[in-house]
């Protein structure tokens, strides 16, 4: 994932934009299987008040329409669906 979207996703967590509205998990569950959240915009005008992002059916959706956007990143980062990070080959 690109640095610029992983920075801007921490961004939004760090400064209280991200407001999980929905997040339910299945018994036994370790994650949620249903979210909704609300990520507002860092710009006051740039794009309206923020994105709905929506994970429903293991299908992940945001209202900004670009795939693998920060307000995904963010929402899964505190819904604990973040990317796992990749080992390089040859490191340890």
């Amino acid at each position: 994932m690109p640095a610029d979207i992983r920075s801007k996703a921490l961004a939004a967590i760090r400064e209280y934009r991200v407001v999980v509205l929905t997040a339910m998990t299945t018994p036994g569950g370790d994650r949620p299987s249903v979210v909704e959240a609300f990520v507002a915009s860092s710009r006051l005008g740039a794009d309206g008040l923020g994105h709905r992002v929506r994970l429903d059916g293991g299908v992940w959706e945001c209202s900004c329409g670009a795939g693998g956007c920060g307000h995904l990143l963010a929402t899964q980062l505190v819904t604990k669906h973040a990317p796992t990070p990749t080992t390089a080959k040859g490191s340890s």
